[in-house]
């Protein structure tokens, strides 16, 4: 019962609201400033594919983590390059921390909602498959 206390109290108050969009920037911002300032590198640290090794098809996520460590760079050309889902993914969670920031100064509070999340469950999954689908078509902008 205590987990179900704190998650009402991060999602539904404004104080909860402000610790989350303050701990999420935090991690972001320290992130990109330690990937800006270290030669760390993401690639090495994870096993390569495993459906690219067994099927030779790219999945969804292939290059995602090179797209991540671009984007913490600042090389935003170079991450659509390598995966556009990652970034098209990593603005609408921009966009998401920006709507739920913009709640916690509403004068009158209301807790945030998600209208129709079928909908957009479905929307994301058919994306998700189209990109599949299209990333690995033999044509010119495709092939790699």
């Amino acid at each position: 019962m205590r987990g179900h206390r704190i998650s009402n109290f991060l999602w539904r108050t404004r104080k909860g609201n402000a610790w989350v969009c303050g701990g999420s920037a935090a991690l972001y911002i320290g992130a990109a400033l330690w990937f800006s300032w270290t030669p760390a590198k993401l690639v090495g640290i994870f096993p390569p594919c495993f459906f690219y090794r067994v099927t030779g098809f790219r999945c969804v996520g292939c290059g995602g983590t090179r797209a991540i460590e671009s984007l913490l760079h600042g090389q935003i050309g170079q991450a659509v390059y390598y995966n556009p889902l990652v970034v098209l993914m990593a603005a609408v969670v921009l966009f998401a921390w920006i709507w739920l920031l913009a709640g916690c100064f509403r004068r009158e509070y209301r807790p945030p909602r998600l209208r129709h999340a079928g909908a957009y469950a479905l929307v994301f999954t058919g994306l998700v498959v189209v990109f599949l689908v299209v990333r690995n078509l033999p044509v010119y902008p495709f092939m790699r």
